[in-house]
């Protein structure tokens, strides 16, 4: 780095908290070109059981991520104990594995995803660590994968791994192609800025580093259908590009919403303090990854936080938007105190038999995660 501006410490805030609150409120449009506005439907959530206090096996610390066998197990990151913490369909503790370290099967407290993928085995990206563990359904370590970048998701497809990332980088490419966990055989996609030209202010401000760290982390996330097409979304803006697995574009749509769902960030220098930082400029949309449901439809959770609104979008095979479903958020409280949340959710999954399951975290009281019964 050689100008004086980026020479300079500087901090930032991660993107759950903004700097300020202001209102961004955008003009709605038709629910795709060319159709008119698709009708929202009621749902409900009903509360089936939620885990995380302060007893033994769910005092969870900085959990990161979740998933959900066939079995209905639900399986939970609890990255800052180091650990995978098991729980039967009824959220009764069944076991755990992992513990902190750099040996084999060891964790750092800032794992970052755990995902269950076709061949049944487990797979955790450790991106501190630069690897992918992987284990077997009753937590049995199997082997590793050392990894030349930060990873946000993994899949499987016919012993074909295809892993993701979004990093602030001019021409990057976020799919990447293997048939082991180390290598890149071959990447494809589109570079997606997660607000309107926010890597070209940064890059204007001399401060792209900053950018680059703030949104390196769980940014995209990958899914996979019976056809073994692949199912590309980032973390913001709303927008979901369906690919073959040679990686030839299928379908690239961004979803209509009556409000702005990219990050309304605030790049800024202060110079008395010597700091540069990172922000927001206002409440944001929280956007969820896809979740597939029988007969390869798709559906898409969010919340509006401008007036505190959940959302399902369901889509057909072919990325067709044939529903819209809407409720008064009951799942988290996210009134605002002190500029933030009191209660903010990380990951989001919904199940085929519509289970949705959600980690919350909360200004007061222990992380959770809650698993719901949507009502349509």
């Amino acid at each position: 780095m050689k100008s004086k501006t980026q020479k300079m410490p500087w901090t930032f805030l991660l993107p759950f908290y903004g700097l300020t609150f202001l209102s961004l409120i955008r003009s709605a449009e038709s629910a795709y070109p060319g159709q008119s506005r698709i009708e929202e439907k009621p749902m409900k959530a009903e509360l089936i059981w939620s885990v995380g206090s302060d007893e033994k096996n769910e005092d969870f610390f900085k959990p990161s991520s979740f998933a959900v066998d066939g079995q209905g197990r639900v399986f939970i990151l609890d990255s800052g104990n180091c650990r995978v913490q098991c729980f039967s369909p009824e959220g009764k503790f069944l076991f755990t594995f992992g513990r902190g370290g750099q040996g084999p099967g060891e964790l750092t407290k800032e794992a970052d995803r755990i995902r269950i993928l076709e061949d049944g085995n487990i797979y955790i990206i450790d991106n501190p660590q630069r690897r992918i563990n992987v284990y077997n359904r009753d937590g049995k370590f199997l082997r590793l994968g050392k990894t030349s970048d930060e990873y946000d998701d993994v899949i499987l497809i016919d012993g074909t791994y295809v892993t993701s990332n979004l990093i602030m980088i001019e021409g990057h490419i976020p799919i990447h192609v293997s048939k082991t966990l180390g290598s890149v055989d071959r990447s494809f996609g589109p570079f997606i800025d997660p607000d309107k030209d926010l890597l070209k202010r940064a890059l204007q401000m001399k401060i792209p580093e900053i950018v680059h760290r703030a949104f390196s982390s769980k940014a995209s996330n990958l899914l996979v259908n019976s056809k073994k097409e692949i199912i590309f979304s980032p973390f913001s803006p709303y927008r979901l590009i369906k690919f073959d697995l040679k990686g030839n574009t299928l379908r690239d749509i961004e979803g209509q919403t009556s409000f702005y769902t990219g990050l309304p960030t605030i790049l800024r220098i202060d110079k008395k303090k010597d700091t540069i930082g990172i922000g927001l400029g206002g409440p944001f949309a929280k956007l969820t990854r896809p979740c597939l449901m029988e007969g390869d439809k798709l559906s898409y959770f969010y919340l509006n936080p401008e007036n505190n609104t959940a959302f399902l979008d369901l889509f057909d095979p072919d990325l067709n938007l044939i529903a819209r479903y809407k409720m008064a958020n009951e799942i988290m409280d996210y009134r605002i105190e002190e500029r933030r949340p009191k209660e903010h959710f990380g990951e989001v999954s919904i199940s085929r038999d519509n289970m949705l399951y959600a980690l919350i975290f909360s200004q007061e009281d222990p992380p959770r995660l809650v698993k719901y019964k949507l009502i349509f």
